[in-house]
């Protein structure tokens, strides 16, 4: 043992798994495991290694792709490293090889059946169980998959900058959201990507199939859900709001929540939305252009803040009464000059340009929903 090894990395013995490296650097803890292909479907099927299966139905390979990889285990070739990254408690996040694990996981339970195969073109149309033991054998007894984990406590910062690396080294760049909700797996990720399916915020966004959707294949539809959530209770207090790591903070250190507060979080939510459509309906989080008379065709984060957050706690019916007058009422608010200027594209992640617009068009409510 050198200087920099300080001790065995505590989740990595007992894993199954061959250590076969391990580095200390200034920056980042690391051991390199070779696991066995049955070990690590294992670690899959205990929720040792979280595959984030809403997330696998935006971004999952192919039937094809899956099968690809099956045969190139059939054919004894290696495959690619898988990274991961150890929480504190000995769970993993998937930073890259969520779709070959996947592949893997959904191949040993018999619910891939192999297609598209060149070398191995007998056995299309094949499940696990119908291969041949030897061929099984060749699976789960002679396939490795290595894995480097990154064993140090890391911050989101850094550990946002490894995932960027890593995954737009590949042939598919994720943006920021991805990114989120692929490192930080647990009630509060799922519970997004629940929401995001509410058929009232589909509606809203303008979301009508999700395959020429930019809103959901880029996840934005997510990003809006966990925006509300990381705003609606402190939004006065947002001050960190500009920083590119505000919602990467929040949904880190919110991820294991405890189940009241994702009720809370859901309800919260709910509610808004249901309140903000029974106003605006189609026409929900756009700008109204003063010099057209219409409402603009993009979504605008700014707005979507605004109205989100102004709304929540109102039950839908109160506003839903109040319609034609909210309406006129946000309508002749667009005329302003303030407004105008704290919805503008570079001013929505601005904290005082958040409080502000959140504050016109809460007071507008009020003053119409809750007259004095």
């Amino acid at each position: 043992m050198t200087d920099e090894m300080e001790a065995v990395p505590p989740s990595s013995d007992g894993l199954y798994g061959a250590l076969t490296d391990w580095l200390h650097t200034d920056g980042l803890v690391t051991a390199t495991v070779e696991y066995g292909v049955s070990d690590i479907v294992d670690l899959i099927r205990r929720e040792r290694i979280a595959l984030l299966p809403d997330y696998q139905r935006r971004f999952g390979w192919n039937p094809v792709q899956q099968s690809r990889l099956i045969e190139s285990l059939l054919l004894n070739i290696p495959i690619p490293s898988v990274y991961l990254v150890e929480d504190h408690i000995g769970h993993y996040s998937v930073i890259d090889g969520r779709q070959r694990l996947t592949a893997i996981d959904l191949f040993l339970r018999d619910r891939l059946a192999l297609t598209g195969l060149t070398t191995f073109a007998e056995f299309n149309g094949r499940r696990y169980a119908d291969l041949p033991q030897s061929m099984q054998s060749r699976v789960v007894r002679r396939g490795v998959i290595r894995a480097t984990i990154i064993l140090s406590p890391i911050d989101g910062r850094s550990l946002v900058e490894v995932f960027s690396r890593l995954s737009n080294g590949g042939g598919h760049s994720l943006n920021r959201q991805e990114i989120r909700n692929s490192l930080y797996s647990g009630d509060l990720t799922e519970l997004i990507y629940d929401l995001a399916t509410s058929k009232i915020l589909r509606d809203s966004i303008g979301i009508k199939a999700y395959s020429r959707s930019d809103l959901y294949v880029e996840n934005q539809d997510t990003e809006l859900v966990l925006r509300f959530i990381a705003l609606v209770r402190d939004w006065t207090h947002a001050d960190e709001i500009e920083s590119e790591y505000y919602l990467d903070n929040f949904l880190a250190s919110h991820q294991s929540s405890p189940r009241a507060l994702i009720s809370e979080f859901r309800s919260a939510f709910e509610s808004a939305i249901r309140a903000v459509h029974s106003v605006f309906g189609s026409s929900s989080f756009r700008r109204w252009d003063p010099v057209n008379h219409n409402w603009r065709k993009k979504i605008s984060t700014a707005v979507y803040d605004a109205q989100m957050i102004a709304l929540a706690g109102i039950e839908s019916p109160i506003v839903g009464e109040q319609r034609l007058e909210l309406l006129e009422g946000f309508r002749q608010l667009s005329y302003s000059s303030e407004f105008s200027e704290v919805t503008e594209p570079q001013a929505t992640n601005d904290p005082y340009s958040l409080r502000r617009r959140i504050a016109l068009v809460r007071d507008l409510v009020n003053s119409i929903t809750f007259p004095r």
